[in-house]
């Protein structure tokens, strides 16, 4: 619950899609066995489960053949979501072979406010790639890069960056040298700023950073 992943689907999205939701607190292995999760699921009907890779790897490292999972019955596990980092592909394709449901892994964090990257249930899912964490979000222009900050052809190990973001909620503002970013990325995109004044010569770069914070989030908007 302390992360904006629990918020967003133990809390908010729960409540908007008028889901019932259970919250498990504590560990998944040693509790007393590495079989906690699927005897939760078992009692309630659990449609959806939802965890953290590491949680995985801690299940599969202490019931590798999935002994625990076969005394629980299942029938009603639609699918398994995960989040946070992402999943190893030797963990995501253990529990894929496993549950036999479909696996749905996607990549984000706190600070994006949003996924970047996803695997889109409700419109389809795309064919099972383990290791991989879905397609771009809507909002997201997702490139793989060199270590010189070049493209790299599809197909080539890269370092995932994200171009920039036409999502509100991922812009945050929290220096001068941030706010300076954004002005250069609305620039780019052809962003508008409405509705704010300019700030006079007094003002100082901190107060600008600190004054503008809000309105640069609510205002600024990419064509």
């Amino acid at each position: 619950m302390g992360w904006v992943v629990g918020h967003c689907y133990i809390v908010y999205g729960p409540l908007l899609a008028g889901c019932t939701t259970i919250l498990y607190e504590g560990k998944p292995v040693g509790t007393p066995d590495p079989g906690a999760f699927w005897r939760v699921c078992a009692q309630h009907g659990v449609r959806v489960l939802f965890t953290a890779p590491t949680a995985l790897r801690a299940i599969r490292q202490q019931d590798p053949d999935g002994a625990h999972m076969a005394r629980h019955d299942l029938s009603r596990l639609d699918a398994l979501f995960l989040a946070g980092e992402r999943c190893d592909p030797p963990t995501a394709t253990w529990i894929a072979g496993k549950l036999s449901r479909p696996v749905v892994d996607h990549w984000w964090q706190t600070e994006t406010g949003w996924p970047i990257t996803a695997g889109f249930r409700g419109l389809g899912l795309f064919p099972f790639k383990p290791g991989a964490g879905g397609r771009p979000c809507p909002g997201y222009d997702v490139q793989a890069l060199d270590d010189a900050g070049a493209p790299v052809p599809r197909g080539t190990v890269g370092n995932l960056a994200t171009a920039a973001s036409c999502c509100r909620w991922a812009r945050p503002v929290t220096s001068p040298s941030a706010c300076r970013c954004r002005r250069a990325a609305r620039r780019r995109c052809g962003a508008t700023r409405r509705g704010s004044r300019r700030p006079t010569s007094t003002t100082s770069r901190a107060g600008i950073a600190q004054g503008t914070r809000a309105r640069w989030m609510r205002t600024a908007t990419c064509g």
